[in-house]
This record gives C-alpha cells, sequence and structure tokens, in this order.
C-alpha cells in the first residue's frame, strides 16, 4: 500500500519580542517543507542574531508588520531568506508588509579572509522571491568582516573556509574563523557558529553549522557542523566527516580541512604531528 506524502503544515507566529522573533525564527529554520506567517504584534530590538529562514522550494513565509518597527540596534540583521535548493526548482516566497526594519546590519565574521557582509535589513538568497508592501527600511548597513593577520586563504561566504595548515579559517556570516596554532588549521566560522582553533601540531575543530557544533580535533582535523547536525570528531590521524552535506570534511594529519557547502563550516586542517 501506497500512502501520499503529509502535506505542509503551515505554522504561524505571534512576535513582540526579542526572545519571540529568536523562537520563531529557529522554528521556521528547523521547518523548511511547510509555509508560515509571522504576525509582529509590538515593536522591539534585536539583542541577538536570528536565524536564516531556508525554505523548500514552493514553500512561503508571511510578515504581517502590523504597522510595527523591528530595529537591529545597528548589530543584526533582521531577514535572511535563502532556498534551501538555490540553483533548481522555484525557490521560495517572503512577503513583508506593513513593517518598518531599522537599524539593520550585516557585519562578516572575522577570518583570514573576512566573511561577507551583507544585506543590512534584509538579505535574499538566489531563487527566492520578495514581494515587498508599505514596508520602510531605515538606516541599515552592511559591513564585510576583518580579515586575519596571520596567513590565510581566502574569505568565508554563508558558510567560512576551511583553514589550511598553521592557517585562520575563514570567517562565515556571523561566526569567526577559528585561529590558527603551531601547525594545524582553524576551522572556517559557519553560519553562526565559531571556527574551532587548532592547538599546536593538533588540528583545528570545524566550524558550526546553523545549530549544529563543529566537531573536536585530534591530529586529524575536526569537521564542519552542519544546518542542524553535529560534526564527526576527528580521530588519530583521520579527518572527521563532514556534518551531512553542508559541513567541510577535516584534514587527515598533515592535510588542508574541506570547504564547506551552503551554511555549515569548514573542516579543521590536520595536524602534522601525526604519522
Amino acid at each position: 500500500m501506497v500512502t501520499a506524502p503529509n502535506p505542509a503544515v503551515a505554522a504561524t507566529f505571534s512576535v513582540n519580542s526579542q526572545s519571540s522573533f529568536y523562537n520563531a525564527m529557529r522554528a521556521i529554520a528547523l521547518d523548511r517543507s511547510s509555509n508560515h506567517t509571522i504576525n509582529i504584534t509590538g515593536s522591539f530590538a534585536m539583542s541577538r542574531n536570528v536565524a536564516p529562514i531556508v525554505l523548500d522550494d514552493g514553500r512561503s513565509l508571511t510578515v504581517n508588520g502590523n504597522g510595527f518597527n523591528i530595529d537591529g540596534d545597528n548589530k543584526y540583521r533582521p531577514f535572511f531568506v535563502s532556498s534551501s535548493s538555490p540553483t533548481t526548482g522555484g525557490g521560495p516566497t517572503i512577503t513583508i508588509s506593513n513593517l518598518t526594519i531599522s537599524n539593520g546590519a550585516a557585519v562578516g565574521g572575522k577570518g583570514s579572509g573576512g566573511g561577507m557582509g551583507a544585506g543590512g535589513g534584509l538579505l535574499v538568497d538566489q531563487n527566492t522571491t520578495v514581494i515587498l508592501d508599505m514596508v520602510n527600511f531605515s538606516n541599515n548597513s552592511a559591513v564585510g568582516g576583518a580579515g586575519s593577520t596571520a596567513p590565510g586563504i581566502g574569505g568565508g561566504g554563508l558558510g567560512g573556509n576551511a583553514g589550511q595548515n598553521s592557517e585562520s579559517g575563514g570567517g562565515g556570516l556571523y561566526g569567526n574563523g577559528g585561529n590558527g596554532g603551531g601547525d594545524a588549521g582553524g576551522g572556517g566560522g559557519g553560519a553562526l557558529g565559531k571556527g574551532g582553533n587548532a592547538l599546536l601540531t593538533e588540528g583545528g575543530g570545524g566550524g558550526g553549522g546553523f545549530f549544529g557544533n563543529g566537531g573536536n580535533a585530534a591530529m586529524g582535523g575536526g569537521e564542519g557542523g552542519g544546518l542542524t547536525a553535529n560534526g564527526d570528531n576527528g580521530t588519530g590521524i583521520d579527518g572527521g566527516d563532514g556534518a551531512s552535506s553542508e559541513g567541510g570534511d577535516g584534514g587527515d594529519s598533515g592535510q588542508d580541512g574541506q570547504t564547506s557547502q551552503g551554511f555549515g563550516g569548514g573542516g579543521g586542517g590536520g595536524g602534522t604531528g601525526g604519522s
């Protein structure tokens, strides 16, 4: 007997504070296959980063502002929306109405090349449709992350690059890259998580994903955390595998860590103390 798949269940969130906004955005990020509605019922200022919204093709998010204001406190971006499959399908749709988005800021994570800063109030990734009705953007800004003073490879993106041996990991969207140490490279910063630091000749820990953490290092580097999953740890001279398809693999002993896919963190570079 073949059963039809369950249809996506629409969810509605009432938001009037930083905590309710954070909880709503986290719930939406963890349920990419449903349609969602956010009703803003009071103005508030942000005090921490919130999860980006990643939706499957054809899904939607509707934000009813009701004349209120979300204030980013010159530190935080209220909305970042992306497709879970940015190169295929029709993409998701976000509709925002009757809302003021003020003082939003996108600051890229620090790292070997610095993470990107983009979309202070609203950042929309490719293959996503946005409909704005009576939306006021006021005093929003975007600043790239600072580069590392240590030698390093290219800058981070949504998930920061992995660190090569003796180099710092690239900065992610918010997360900083990990520092290099001895002969080992630091893990790249993830979308929200910080990249792991290298310890002497041990590999660097993998970078964090949205809610997933990078793995710890042994001689082999820890891998990057994925969207929600934690990465495996490095064992002996072997690097850990990346979480899901989004975290970068950790480097084996003496090998560079791998870059991330999507929002995951890059893997840490392997140390040279093993054989």
